[in-house]
């Protein structure tokens, strides 16, 4: 599931790559903290609160309940779940946060770091699915060449390679 949120968060970047020249400035502070979030965007907050926060997001997409959105100006990317199928619901839950390369990112790990600084500081990724590495630490990164490019923040994990043993359902049905 971690790769699948992170595999759709960094594609979803991708298909944003460049801000319009007249994007306004929010004057945002925007740290990016590894399993937390960028600037006041952070993993686990409702859509109502990004309102409060940066207003509506631009460029949004959604299908089947999962919503792909941005903030041009700030250079970052929104994935959540909503309630609805086709719209970005008010108590919809962000559960993902990417910063694009041409933001003004500051933090242990943002675009432009080198793939030394980020491997002396976190080690080798945990996991490496194509050309997304991913760290249990909550996040996820794409190079071009030795330099980060593309960085995409979700909840940390643990790995699990074996499923725990399954239970009886907490729930009956009565027939």
């Amino acid at each position: 599931m971690r790769r699948l949120l992170a595999g759709f968060l960094l594609v979803a970047t991708a298909c944003s790559d460049s801000a319009p020249p007249d994007a306004p400035d929010v004057g945002v502070e925007a740290e990016v903290l590894p399993g937390e979030g960028i600037g006041p965007l952070r993993v686990g907050m409702r859509y109502a609160e990004a309102l409060e926060a940066l207003g509506p997001l631009e460029g949004v997409f959604v299908a089947n309940r999962l919503a792909f959105g941005r903030y041009n100006s700030l250079r970052v990317e929104v994935v959540l779940v909503s309630a609805d199928d086709d719209d970005v619901s008010d108590d919809a839950i962000v559960i993902g946060v990417g910063a694009l390369d041409g933001g003004d990112f500051h933090g242990p790990v943002v675009p432009g770091t080198s793939r030394d600084a980020v491997v002396a500081r976190f080690g080798e990724p945990d996991d490496v699915a194509g050309e997304t590495q991913y760290y249990r630490e909550g996040f996820g990164l794409e190079y071009d060449g030795d330099r980060v490019l593309k960085v995409g923040i979700f909840r940390p994990y643990e790995d699990a390679p074996v499923p725990p043993e399954m239970r009886p359902a907490a729930t009956r049905i009565d027939r």
